[in-house]
């Protein structure tokens, strides 16, 4: 669609696109004109939500846009919700029914007599006037309003249209942030400019409190609960505390750690103690096994003697008790551990004298050398005594540090446990106490700097509003003319019609070779050189249809679906083959809608063109045509539409060209389509070309350029302008 067409399509409507808006327009005037004149008083209220300094801001610069944003729509809310302008609503029909309020110079008398019978009946008026007080007034009034029963009270707040309506108020209350500051703007507009006032001066005080007691309860309720929770974990850090301290006592814990380390030390040097004194053992009967091989048999007796015996009996016992001794190292222990090592000493000296006094008494001075070996057997026997002595006391110290590992293996591991069940209990119990001391300071910040501040008071409006009925009339008529005019271009940018040469080529695939325009009530339009240009389009068209076909033609008309005037537009079709063809026959069938009149036959004999009717299916029609046709006539069948026809015979006749008559009012569907596939497929390679019936002038100036029509200068050089000719 171009703008030539959309200016034409304004031009057509010209007259409901100038009257629907007048009359639209009239209509909001009317409505308009004895609405009342609206007031409207404002206040500014400083959030201190964003930029505001408190307790929360000290250690945090960074700003939450999003925390901020959140807050002042809960701020909006609580001046929306249900609840605020419910006691609003009450406060002010209170201040109303209270002769002595201190509103009372801003409220006129006709809001008093409007109350009296209008809204609630006199009885309840006169009821709730004589209280005299507002708070006393409100108190009733609540006790009405939440009543189970319908009352005027409800009725007046929730129903009627009034002041104290709540959904009045809300329509009439508007709340901006402005731009992105801590500055929230609330507007009230109402018809009374003492009302305006007092209703904004209320809510300011209500909403305020509603504010500030829901920060507070917020606050409270997390104190309360973080109070609840320290002190259960107060309670388990104090168990977990005191099984530990148990534990400890009843196992002698002072310092695991440290005891654990010094049992271990202890342990590896009664290792290292038990490893040393066992390779001395080694080494001693290593020695004593050779020193025995030197002994002889008198040597042998000497030494299993009872006495020697004795005396390392005696010796072994003191080793043990030595070995033992020097385990301890208390001071008593040691003063003893002496006296028995001056005890040993004495012994190993009796068995060394013992020894030699025998050597010296039973051999002779040349053998006295061996005394030497002897001394030498009783030194390693001695020392292996000794070494099994201490052998058997570190045994049995091992198996006490083994007894003693076994105990504290355990009782670590409960102590770890133990320490970790404090560890938690702490933990838990510090992030409780963080919670708590924030809970605190949040309660703090909103005691301290959660206060709202009224940065501009509600004021008494004096002037009105300018009235919005002009700006209403003139908008009314724009939106209803640009209705007009989006309702007559999206009808005509969803016709589906062939209206036009582009479309009907587009839908059929076929050529176009001409157009038949309908019934034409502009009477600017030159009809006669009109209908000029169209038959010189036809024919040359139709010359190039015919070129290297049989002579004289003939052309078969046919048409997918019934139509109005195909006759007609099948005598103009006969009129402009006439130009290029003297002998004319022109065969149309009497079930046609609209047959030929008188007039137009006698026009076509003068024309040379000879109209034949017939029946449809008559069988003597082939014998007509073949008669005509050897006469060197020209002709033109109008077949009956497809689903009337029989073309079995008719495609016989082999005709020079099919002419597909579409009336451009009517759509293109799947059954046109499937009929002209069937046209094709009788017919075989006969061309096939279509011709418009039913066109719009308009439309003609894609196949003939300018309609022939009258037009003033205005129009022509505005058609000059967006055609750029």
């Amino acid at each position: 669609m171009d703008l030539i067409r959309i200016i034409k399509l304004i031009y057509k409507n010209i007259l409901i696109i100038i009257c629907l808006p007048l009359f639209v327009g009239t209509m909001v005037f009317l409505l308009n004109k004895n609405k009342p004149k609206e007031y409207q008083s404002g206040m500014i209220i400083n959030t201190g939500i964003a930029s505001g300094f408190n307790l929360s801001s000290m250690n945090n610069t960074r700003v939450d846009y999003f925390a901020v944003n959140n807050a002042f729509d809960n701020l909006t809310t609580i001046i929306q919700s249900r609840e605020t302008l419910e006691e609003l609503a009450i406060n002010l029909l209170a201040s109303h029914l209270c002769d002595g309020d201190e509103y009372k110079p801003y409220i006129s008398q006709a809001i008093k007599t409007e109350l009296n019978g209008d809204h609630l009946e006199e009885s309840l008026f006169k009821e709730l006037s004589a209280i005299g007080n507002r708070e006393k007034i409100k108190k009733r009034l609540y006790e009405i309003y939440q009543d189970t029963s319908f009352n005027d009270v409800k009725r007046i707040i929730q129903k009627t249209p009034s002041f104290y309506n709540i959904d009045e108020i809300r329509n009439n209350l508007s709340l901006n942030r402005k731009a992105s500051s801590d500055m929230l703007e609330v507007i009230y507009k109402a018809t009374d400019p003492g009302v305006c006032f007092q209703t904004l001066d209320m809510l300011s005080e209500i909403f305020i409190n509603k504010y500030l007691s829901s920060r507070n309860f917020e606050a409270g309720g997390i104190i309360e609960y973080f109070m609840a929770e320290l002190e259960r974990a107060k309670e388990r850090l104090n168990i977990a505390e005191e099984n530990l301290k148990n534990y400890s006592q009843k196992n002698q814990i002072i310092n695991y750690e440290e005891q654990t380390k010094f049992i271990a030390e202890a342990k590896e040097e009664l290792e290292r103690d038990i490893y040393k004194v066992n390779m001395e053992i080694q080494g001693a009967e290593a020695a004593l096994l050779e020193v025995n091989k030197k002994l002889d048999n008198q040597t042998r007796r000497f030494l299993n003697s009872s006495e020697i015996l004795e005396t390392r009996n005696r010796l072994s016992k003191l080793n043990t008790e030595i070995t033992s001794l020097s385990l301890r190292k208390e001071k008593n222990f040691t003063d003893k551990l002496d006296s028995i090592n001056q005890l040993q000493v004495e012994l190993r000296n009796k068995i060394k004298t013992d020894s030699e006094q025998f050597y010296h008494s039973n051999y002779s001075t040349e053998v006295i050398p061996r005394i030497t070996i002897l001394n030498e057997y009783l030194r390693h026997t001695l020392d292996i005594d000794m070494g099994k002595a201490r052998v058997t006391v570190l045994e049995k110290h091992r198996n006490y540090f083994n007894k003693l590992f076994n105990e504290f293996a355990p009782i670590g591991f409960n102590l770890s446990k133990m320490a970790r069940e404090i560890q938690i209990a702490e933990q838990e119990y510090l992030s409780i106490l963080h919670g708590l001391n924030q809970a605190k300071i949040h309660k703090s910040n909103s005691e301290l700097f959660g206060n709202l501040q009224l940065l501009d008071n509600p004021f008494f409006p004096i002037n009105p509003k300018s009235s919005k009925t002009l700006l209403l009339v003139v908008g009314g008529a724009i939106v209803s003319m640009f209705f007009v005019v989006g309702v007559i271009i999206g009808k005509d940018f969803f016709d589906r019609t062939l209206r036009s040469p582009t479309v009907i080529e587009k839908n059929t695939g076929l050529k176009l070779i001409g157009a038949f325009p309908h019934a034409i009530k502009n009477k600017n339009i030159d009809q006669e050189q009109l209908l000029f240009k169209l038959k010189n389009l036809t024919i040359n068209n139709l010359a190039i249809e015919l070129k290297d076909k049989e002579n004289p033609p003939l052309i078969f008309l046919m048409g997918t679906r019934a139509q109005d005037n195909l006759t007609k537009s099948g005598l103009f079709l006969a009129e402009s083959l006439s130009t290029a063809y003297q002998k004319i026959v022109y065969f149309y069938y009497l079930d046609n809608k609209n047959d030929l009149q008188e007039s137009s036959l006698n026009t076509s004999e003068k024309n040379n063109i000879v109209v034949k009717k017939y029946e449809a299916n008559d069988p003597s029609i082939f014998e007509k045509i073949i008669k005509y046709k050897e006469k060197n006539y020209s002709q033109i069948i109008q077949v009956p539409e497809f689903e009337n026809a029989n073309l079995y015979h008719l495609a016989k006749l082999n005709p020079s060209t099919i002419i597909l008559l579409i009336s451009a009012d009517q759509g293109w569907g799947f059954h046109d389509n499937s009929t002209l596939q069937l046209i094709r497929k009788i017919f075989g390679g006969t061309s096939i070309s279509v011709f418009a019936t039913q066109m719009d002038p308009e439309f003609m100036e894609e196949i003939i350029s300018e309609i022939p029509k009258k037009r003033s200068k205005t129009r022509v050089w505005l058609k000059s302008l967006i055609t750029q000719k």
